[in-house]
């Protein structure tokens, strides 16, 4: 299953993945809570979807707790990823103060289910019996000889079915490595791993303020938030300057190898800078 957004955009929940209805090679990458996200907000469009309705489905049923600024991080991410991919309606996700968000009623929304595979050509109806091989399971005297202009013809007719059959396979293949393989950045190409503890890996934007005191800083409240390294290995975050809020992204794969990494995020509020 999947979506169409003002006929421009294809969502593909499954793989997180927006991408351009009239340029395929152009596409996003979502976080998995912004995947779900979006998933829920078009399930409903244009209907209102509560705050309340966000945190149960994508994250309170996980477990996870987190504040209201998380939710509206992850708004961010499916605007931007819009945007990424040639969404130029600014207004296609309406936030309603206090209370969720929706998708706008002049937003054309439309689901579609994947279409099956041609199982390969079969053979044409209309083809004469004497064009059919006979069955040597019978006996001699029930064989009908078939003329040797008749056996090139039928030949010719399979040879000719079998050759579709490997063109239609060999374009499925390429659809499919162009489609799976075609070169993309990853969300986080742009962090190094800068530092390993407790069975966590820190990743960051800027691997020179390994020595800053504020990476340590965030590390250390990342680690004592209470994370579990073992189920959570993965942390991405940048370095703030001035911003009050700090946020984390923590998941369970490794977001350079997997689109499906599993990812949530951890927010930090009322921090102070020097």
């Amino acid at each position: 299953m999947y979506w169409i957004i003002n006929k421009n955009i294809e969502f593909w929940p499954e793989s997180k993945r927006l991408t351009s209805v009239n340029n395929p090679a152009l596409g996003v990458t979502l976080t998995a809570p912004a995947s779900h996200c979006l998933t829920l907000l078009l399930e409903a469009a244009p209907d209102l979807v509560s705050q309340q309705v966000f945190f149960k489905k994508v994250w309170e049923d996980e477990g996870i707790l987190v504040p209201a600024n998380t939710l509206y991080q992850n708004i961010s991410i499916i605007r931007r990823g819009l945007r990424d991919v040639g969404e130029t309606d600014e207004t296609l996700v309406v936030t309603v103060p206090r209370k969720g968000f929706h998708i706008n009623a002049s937003v054309d929304v439309e689901k579609c289910q994947k279409q099956a595979l041609n199982a390969g050509p079969t053979l044409d109806p209309e083809v004469p019996a004497q064009d059919v091989e006979p069955d040597f399971t019978a006996s001699a005297d029930s064989v009908n000889v078939i003329p040797t202009t008749d056996k090139k013809t039928y030949l010719t007719r399979v040879s000719t079915f079998i050759v579709m059959a490997l063109a239609l396979l060999a374009g499925f293949q390429l659809t499919h490595y162009i489609w799976h393989f075609h070169n993309e950045t990853p969300f986080f190409s742009d962090y190094a791993l800068v530092a390993q503890e407790n069975g966590c890996n820190f990743y960051i934007k800027d691997e020179n303020h390994t020595s800053d005191d504020r990476f340590n800083r965030y590390k250390s409240l990342v680690i004592n938030s209470g994370l579990n390294c073992k189920r959570y290995p993965y942390v991405y975050f940048s370095l703030p300057q001035i911003s009050p809020t700090f946020i984390a992204f923590i998941c369970r794969k490794s977001y350079m190898v997997k689109d499906s990494a599993g990812c949530v995020t951890l927010s930090f509020r009322g921090l102070t800078h020097e």
